[in-house]
């Protein structure tokens, strides 16, 4: 069972969360997220994102690269997002650069996260998303 969930977004959102994290080799301009911010171990090599942002490598090359050099230390994988959370807290939201998950290196982290780790990596918009509520329940138990 998921102890945490992380969310995963792009820069063009960041204003939406309060705990923002960019897992890109460099943080684009424009951003105002402050560099003690920014995890760019997280990112696949910057030649070969390059790549793919050029259209030189597929999406599928992309995956297979970036989860070959992510697997080489599981454990070290797993202690790095577990220190994300000791570093930045719970509602944590990892930012990618791209607005399509499957155009991004982020949709295929919060494969890996989900498959490797206890923690639930789902994509956001917004930082309530992060947050179980029971809406249902609170409507029912609060009538008009």
């Amino acid at each position: 069972m998921p102890t945490n969930k992380i969310g995963m977004s792009y820069y063009g959102k960041e204003s939406q969360f309060q705990n923002p994290v960019g897992i890109t080799s460099g943080i684009p301009s424009g951003s105002s997220l402050s560099s003690n911010r920014h995890a760019p171990w997280l990112s696949p090599p910057f030649d070969i994102s390059a790549k793919f942002n050029k259209g030189e490598i597929s999406y599928a090359a992309l995956k297979e690269i970036y989860r070959q050099l992510v697997a080489i230390d599981l454990e070290q994988f797993r202690c790095t997002i577990d220190a994300l959370f000791d570093r930045f807290g719970n509602g944590i939201v990892l930012l990618g650069c791209q607005k399509n998950p499957s155009k991004c290196h982020r949709s295929i982290l919060a494969e890996f996260i989900n498959e490797h780790t206890e923690h639930q990596a789902v994509e956001v918009s917004e930082q309530h998303q992060l947050i179980e509520v029971d809406y249902a329940q609170i409507i029912a138990d609060n009538p008009l």
